[in-house]
């Protein structure tokens, strides 16, 4: 797959063509691999996947890293370099470059290089700073961000869910994954989030399709299954829609093309609802 103009979540810079890039295993996030060295592992939270089809060379690399003042070798959960002294590296060139705030203690100093106070002590030596902090793609991604007002606005419910979600389509360059809300409930969940020529076109299939018998509720299944698939796609292109036809208004504009629409909607499920009621009752009528 083509992961170049995507962002590695590691050190926010874009992958270009040569980069050596690494996928993990579990969660398919691409990777710089210098980035995954530096990690020591996937950056999705949570995430416990392995590099795929990592080699002899990576693994050890992955369980070194170097001396940020004399080059040394040092293994992994060492905090000082046997050779000159100095403390370990919080991070590597290329987070330092994306402008990451990430600290090296001592780097450009050998403190104490001819001494050895608290030669049986090792400081933090049960700590390790930023050690259990993972970046969350889904909140460093630039294009879709939980904290930018319109988002906000426009999904209203559940807002840190679906931007995890649209950031996770947007890096693996992907128009599938999973809800449970539009397999269940189609039409209805469309009309919820305001999509309504699809919630009308859904409807409108689902009633021709009666007309077909057991093919054509077999039929309807696998157009559930489908809506399942691409239901967070299709809102995503809704989403990204209505953003851009936000930036041509003013304050104004921009709140009541929002309130058009934005958000959420039970009423259009209740008016959806009694549309489906009244076109059953006709179909049986003229059956």
């Amino acid at each position: 797959m083509d992961y170049t103009g995507k962002i590695c979540p590691y050190c926010q810079t874009e992958f270009r063509e040569g980069d050596d890039i690494v996928v993990c295993s579990v969660c398919e996030m691409p990777h710089h691999k210098e980035c995954w060295i530096e990690n020591k592992a996937c950056t999705t939270f949570g995430c416990t996947g392995t590099i795929k089809g990592v080699d002899q060379s990576t693994e050890a690399a992955i369980n070194e890293t170097e001396c940020v003042s004399c080059g040394a070798k040092m293994k992994a959960g060492q905090k000082f370099c046997s050779k000159c002294g100095a403390a370990a590296s919080s991070g590597g060139p290329r987070f330092q470059a994306a402008g990451a705030n990430m600290q090296q203690p001592y780097a450009n100093q050998q403190p104490y290089a001819n001494q050895q106070p608290y030669a049986n002590q090792q400081p933090y030596a049960n700590q390790q700073p930023y050690a259990n902090q993972q970046p969350i793609y889904g909140q460093m991604c630039a294009k879709y961000d939980a904290n930018d007002p319109v988002m906000i606005a426009f999904l209203e419910k559940n807002i840190m869910q679906y931007v995890n979600i649209f950031n996770n389509l947007e890096a693996k360059n992907s128009k599938t994954s999973w809800n449970w809300c539009a397999f269940l409930f189609g039409a209805n969940w469309f009309a919820y989030r305001r999509m309504y020529p699809l919630a009308a076109a859904i409807i409108g299939v689902s009633f021709v399709l009666t007309l077909f018998g057991e093919v054509g509720t077999f039929l309807s299944l696998a157009m559930s299954v489908c809506l399942g698939i691409f239901g967070n796609f299709l809102y995503k292109q809704h989403i990204d829609v209505e953003k851009q036809a936000c930036a041509g208004f003013d304050d104004a504009g921009k709140s009541a093309h929002i309130a058009k629409k934005g958000g959420v909607s039970v009423v259009s499920v209740v008016v959806m609802c009694i549309i489906t009621f009244v076109l059953n009752m006709f179909f049986t009528t003229v059956g």
